[in-house]
């Protein structure tokens, strides 16, 4: 519950900050404003980037 309430402060302290800026990068983070997307995109960068160093490292 308390990880949820910080993630809203964040959403709306991002929103303040695209409101402000109005810069084109802004509209991607306001994309990305929903949680889910957001974990899945950062787990799939990991994931990728992680048996992108298992490829290179042979496994013994």
């Amino acid at each position: 519950l308390m990880k949820v309430l910080v993630q809203q402060k964040e959403g709306q302290r991002i929103e303040a900050m695209c409101f402000l800026q109005k810069t084109q990068r802004c509209y991607v983070v306001l994309l990305f404003q929903d949680y889910f997307c957001l974990s899945f995109f950062v787990f799939y960068t990991f994931l990728s980037f992680y048996i992108q160093k298992r490829k290179e490292t042979p496994i013994e």
